[in-house]
């Protein structure tokens, strides 16, 4: 189905630092492909050459060439200020320019990440931003893929170490929020799969994949995993919708803001996919139950 050989390709990775990143590079890099990480800020990197970007289309133009792949992995969850503008700076903005200079310089490939039920009436801006993200690909002209997954899971990830820590500062008892918010976590390993296939498989252009795990799970249950897979003894305390929304306006203000009320809008979606579909990938389908013992066991 797929042919992963050597090209003279350049791989260019636009959040490439990142947890997702890192899974797929490392990937590209055992097919011995060539990889370059993208970067605002001036870095370097043991394994992976970085170049130091603005995102500007007139600076991507001297990068780009033609036949080279783009994959775009840049998200936040949250931004600095309360009006969208942070998300459609790092969602709407870097993905017109670098589908922008994608299409200038001819190259051969882009690959984005979006989100599970991204909508231009999503409730959050990082919904509503992930999906004005989507329609310029799709609009751009360029052999795309376009992934959106559920939340994303694995030693390194954002979000079942954030739970780890917060149940190791919560002394006995945990208050959370949108209890009953459902997710299908799918494993880094697979997500960056699905990215590293698509490329030589000619089936994917200009398609969309929702990618989910195995599993379903309300956060409750999830952090009750993590508190178990850690031997930790507290008793979560499920919040209702006002409390819930009391918290995010409270945590928002709070240092790196680990909840706000855009996060808050996101939950009262549940992140499952809710057709299944044939992907024409080959994945481990790694359930949370098992990987999450290897790193918070």
């Amino acid at each position: 189905m797929q042919d992963n050989s050597q090209t003279d390709a350049t791989i260019w990775i636009a959040g490439g630092n990142g947890f997702v990143g890192h899974e797929i590079a490392y990937k590209l890099k055992a097919l011995n492909q060539r990889v370059v990480l993208l970067s605002r800020s001036k870095s370097l990197h043991t394994d992976f050459n970085i170049a130091q970007t603005d995102y500007s289309v007139e600076d991507l133009d001297t990068k780009f060439n033609a036949g080279d792949i783009v994959i775009n992995l840049i998200g936040i969850l949250n931004e600095r200020g309360f009006q969208g503008k942070g998300f459609n700076k790092a969602h709407v903005e870097t993905t017109r320019s670098l589908c922008q200079a994608a299409t200038n310089t001819g190259a051969k490939r882009y690959l984005q990440m979006s989100a599970l039920h991204a909508s231009a009436r999503g409730p959050s801006y990082y919904l509503a931003s992930k999906a004005q993200a989507e329609k310029i690909v799709e609009e751009s002209g360029l052999d795309f893929t376009i992934f959106r997954p559920s939340v994303i899971f694995g030693a390194l990830d954002s979000f079942t170490n954030r739970f780890a820590q917060l149940i190791k500062l919560s002394p006995f008892v945990f208050p959370l929020a949108c209890p009953r918010s459902r997710f299908q976590p799918i494993h880094v390993g697979d997500v960056a799969e699905c990215f590293v296939q698509s490329i030589s498989n000619p089936e994917t252009i200009n398609q969309g994949y929702d990618l989910c795990g195995p599993d379903v799970f309300t956060l409750h249950e999830i952090v009750q995993l993590i508190a178990k897979t850690m031997g930790k003894r507290r008793k979560i305390i499920p919040l209702g919708n006002g409390l819930s929304k009391l918290q995010a306006r409270a945590l928002q203000f709070a240092p790196g803001k680990p909840f706000t009320m855009d996060n808050y809008k996101s939950l009262q979606i549940d992140s499952i996919c809710t057709h299944k579909s044939e992907l024409p990938f080959d994945l481990t389908n790694t359930r949370l139950t098992d990987a999450i013992k290897e790193y918070l066991g």
